[in-house]
């Protein structure tokens, strides 16, 4: 990759890839298409919502496929996306797990068998489809120690898991900071803290290399929200280069971008 693909990129990220969802997502896809954003990074969530597996709908899987060949990246985004776990008695983990997102942090409290056993099923899931398979992405950039623990011994090699504010690379859990944008489209408050929250992560962005716009399906029921990102992706594609979350994790190949990961630790669960 040049200098300036490592130094000012953008990463466009669909998440929670589905069959129940693959309308939103294809909308969201083609938004992306038109403007020339790609390669794009798109989030496979195996059994969303305990509904659809991936594994039998045709269509579903026609469709990613043909986005691999045109050079896009498919990473596994948990395999429920639903968090069952007991709800939270923290009021941290009330934040995370109820406000910032709503009970979706399916890998936020697991226990290492678990998390285990979700893992091994998002892996085989795309083993059995044949689609390269590089990065993990816990639903909400939540995860906890015993789902940590899980992907260190789950025997697949992993090259990186993203987080809220960064992404590590695997297997010493390196973090390089990155910047973030997404929106909470569902209630018009929401919106409003989104495109203050927004304005402020992109001041911060001038400071990482990387700049990830996190797109959700739940984005296409609001006009206005499609609005801003039509506007902002566009605005994005003058100043930086697109490139998978994968290309870029392969770019990094000096520490300069690297922070001990003890000295995050805790980001790996709230995804700060």
């Amino acid at each position: 990759m040049s200098h300036r693909e490592i130094d000012r990129s953008v990463a466009f990220v669909v998440h929670d890839a589905a069959p129940r969802t693959w309308p939103a997502c294809a909308q969201l896809l083609q938004m992306l298409d038109d403007l020339g954003a790609g390669p794009v990074t798109i989030l496979v969530v195996p059994h969303y919502h305990y509904q659809d597996p991936i594994a039998k709908d045709a269509r579903f899987i026609a469709a990613l496929d043909r986005r691999l060949a045109r050079g896009d990246e498919l990473a596994l985004h948990g395999f429920h996306h639903r968090d069952d776990e007991p709800p939270p008695r923290t009021l941290r983990g009330f934040v995370e797990r109820r406000i910032l997102t709503r009970a979706e942090g399916e890998f936020a409290a697991l226990n290492e068998a678990a998390a285990a056993w979700r893992l091994a099923r998002g892996i085989e899931a795309f083993r059995v489809l044949r689609w390269p398979l590089h990065g993990f992405v816990p639903p909400a950039w939540l995860l906890g120690e015993g789902s940590r623990v899980a992907i260190d011994r789950c025997g697949y090699p992993f090259r990186y898991v993203s987080a809220r504010r960064g992404i590590f690379r695997l297997p010493h859990w390196r973090l390089a900071r990155t910047a973030n944008v997404c929106y909470s489209p569902d209630a018009r408050w929401r919106r409003t803290l989104s495109r203050a929250l927004i304005r402020a992560e992109l001041a911060r962005a001038h400071r990482r290399s990387l700049l990830r716009v996190s797109l959700h399906p739940q984005d296409v029921h609001c006009a206005e929200v499609l609005a801003h990102w039509r506007t902002l992706i566009a605005e994005v594609l003058a100043q930086r280069t697109p490139v998978t979350k994968e290309q870029w994790t392969a770019s990094l190949d000096t520490p300069r971008y690297e922070y001990p990961a003890t000295a995050d630790r805790a980001s790996t669960r709230v995804a700060a």
